[in-house]
């Protein structure tokens, strides 16, 4: 069976990020991020490792013995901030449908994935709440012979 890429569901359990289930897929997204201690990546907070300015390191041999290690360290942690970062953004991306990808084409980080995702969707705020009215309207039958009454406050 073969199932339309826009409705699927992703790997994560819950459907992916379409045009209409922004307010439900925002917390899951969230919690799977949280789950794989990826969303301080998503969300900027997660700090890109940095050389600590306040060591000088002697100009002997053992001063730049310690200076390469320490280069070493940090370009090995610097590696490994790069590739969560690359996970986590791939993270995002796979819970968003194909209808999605646009928002996020030229992202070069998870947190730049996360917040123009973000973006595109809750600076639609109006719109969301529309669809959702319509679709609770068009889930909703009133039965025959009621009455339709408007109550203004």
């Amino acid at each position: 069976m073969s199932v339309d890429s826009n409705s699927s569901s992703s790997s994560f359990g819950f459907k992916q990020l379409d045009d209409t289930n922004y307010p439900i897929w925002l917390p899951r997204m969230t919690d799977a991020l949280a789950s794989r201690m990826y969303l301080e990546f998503a969300d900027g907070t997660e700090p890109f490792p940095q050389a600590d300015s306040t060591i000088v390191y002697p100009d002997t041999a053992e001063g730049k013995a310690a200076k390469a290690n320490a280069d070493k360290a940090l370009e090995k942690e610097r590696r490994v901030h790069r590739n969560k970062d690359r996970a986590a953004a791939a993270l995002i991306r796979s819970g968003i449908s194909d209808s999605q990808l646009h928002h996020v084409k030229d992202c070069t980080s998870a947190s730049d994935t996360w917040r123009k995702i973000r973006a595109a969707h809750e600076k639609q705020g109006g719109l969301q709440k529309a669809l959702l009215y319509c679709q609770v309207i068009s889930h909703t039958k009133m039965a025959e012979g009621a009455e339709c009454r408007i109550i203004s406050t």
